[in-house]
């Protein structure tokens, strides 16, 4: 919430609500007499006012909007006022930091722990003004809410003025510019069995023990001998290579002549050192013991150890889409999904998002068959003024137009004014899915590896047994 200025005396508004949340009126009971009271610019009202006067002063920025107020609410009984203070306070070192004056107070006057912030809307290091667009509590304030929840075991924060369903996950990352690809796998296999194999008989014992086939075969246009490396994986798809679409160095007379100087290329090294640099990001104490986690180590190791080919054969796809593994094993992290039953509960709360928000959708789209054209007026009013606010105005501008798209948001039925319209809805949807897709693939990682500790305990109890 964002406090205009006030006719006559600009900042009136903004003194108000710091007097407001400090409860200077009434002794400052709602916050234990000021233990409660943190911030950046000072110790009372008058103090805290007049930094954010000094800094709107500074940079020739004393009209227009002057502050904005947030209000983070807890659940009742979840935290006591020492530790609503706390998280308030990195709440507003980790999203303001020292760019902005702020002041923040927890009130322990209700059932549940409440606090308020307000910071200035000028930016005491480079003079810019704050700016909210739509869409910044998903991209910006969420995900540190999200974080300190999970450091400190509490339900998600929630701003009161807030009307959104659900937590949608950030989409995978950007693709890494050294993506693996088939190619480079089975170059990669080719290299491990000719760096470990004596004679060319051994070299393809090795890859029929790494799972493939090797063809040779004459090309009568080209005039040469090839080799022909073929790989099915776990789903019946076939993968193949002919060496003369590879590097040099995979031909038959090629091959046969780095068996015996052990030369050549070593793409498994080169794999072996890029997913070792992708894996040093993950705190490794939090995820060890989880089934993705397991399966994402395996990839990291694979050209690492002495005996590659034992280790279940979907580890290439899983080489492959290491990028994806990492980003679940870090969403384990994120979200405390360190055992079976956090992954249902997740699982659950996500699908209970998609069926609201389904719902909601529909509701949007009957609501806005039954507009009148003066309600579509400003309905299309609406979009244009948030498109106009997304091309990056100079503040003045963007001040009137957010005003007039407050004065328009009130016109519109509140069902369309106060929530996206469907197509964004659809949009948020299509994210908690992808999210529902990852935390199903974590499910059946964690069910395999209960399956093989079952299978393990079943061989060591007929291990005892025959001895």
């Amino acid at each position: 919430m964002h406090m205009k200025e006030a006719v006559g005396v600009p900042h009136r508004h903004l003194a108000n609500a710091i007097q407001y949340i400090l409860d200077e009126k009434n002794n400052e009971e709602k916050t234990e007499h000021g233990l409660y009271v943190g911030g950046n610019a000072g110790y009372d009202s008058g103090e805290i006012l007049k930094t954010f006067l000094d800094t709107k002063e500074l940079f020739e920025k004393k009209n227009g909007r002057q502050g904005y107020h947030f209000v983070i609410s807890f659940a009742p009984g979840e935290v006591k006022a020492d530790e609503a203070y706390q998280i308030t306070r990195e709440f507003c070192e980790k999203y303001l930091g020292d760019s902005y004056d702020h002041v923040f107070a927890v009130h322990t006057d209700k059932k549940h722990m409440h606090a308020h912030i307000i910071f200035n809307s000028v930016n005491r290091i480079d003079g810019y003004k704050y700016r909210y667009n739509k869409g910044d509590w998903k991209k910006y304030i969420q995900p540190i809410t999200d974080q300190l929840c999970i450091q400190h075991g509490i339900s998600p924060l929630k701003f009161e003025e807030d009307k959104k369903i659900g937590v949608s996950y950030a989409s995978w990352n950007e693709k890494k510019n050294k993506k693996i690809g088939w190619t480079r796998i089975i170059q990669a296999d080719v290299d491990w069995a000719v760096n470990h194999s004596d004679t060319l008989p051994e070299f393809i014992d090795q890859m029929h023990r790494f799972g493939y086939q090797v063809k040779a075969g004459k090309s009568k246009k080209k005039n040469i001998t090839y080799l022909t490396y073929i790989y099915t994986d776990d789903d019946g798809r076939q993968h193949r290579r002919r060496s003369y679409n590879m590097p040099q160095g995979y031909s038959p007379e090629d091959i046969a002549k780095r068996i015996k100087q052990k030369s050549g290329s070593r793409m498994y090294e080169e794999i072996a050192d890029l997913l070792e640099k992708k894996h040093t990001s993950i705190p490794v104490e939090i995820v060890k013991n989880t089934g993705t986690y397991r399966r994402m180590y395996q990839a990291v190791s694979y050209y690492r150890l002495p005996n590659p080919y034992a280790v279940r054969s979907g580890v290439r796809k899983d080489i492959l889409n290491i990028d994806r593994l990492i980003d679940e094993v870090k969403y384990i992290r994120d979200n405390a999904l360190t055992s079976k039953n956090a992954i249902e509960e997740r699982e659950a709360r996500l699908e209970s998002q998609i069926e609201v928000l389904t719902r909601k959708k529909w509701n949007i789209k009957d609501s806005q068959e039954s507009l009148s054209n003066e309600q579509i007026r400003l309905l299309d009013r609406k979009r244009e003024l948030e498109n106009e606010l997304s091309q990056n105005p100079d503040d003045d501008k963007f001040e009137k137009l957010q005003d007039e798209l407050e004065e328009v948001m009130t016109l519109i039925p509140e069902e369309i004014a106060s929530d996206e319209d469907a197509v964004m809805v659809s949009d948020r949807i299509k994210d908690l899915r992808r999210e529902l897709r990852m935390v199903k693939r974590i499910k059946e990682n964690e069910t395999s590896k209960e399956n093989l500790k079952e299978k393990d305990k079943e061989r060591n109890a007929k291990w005892k047994i025959t001895n």
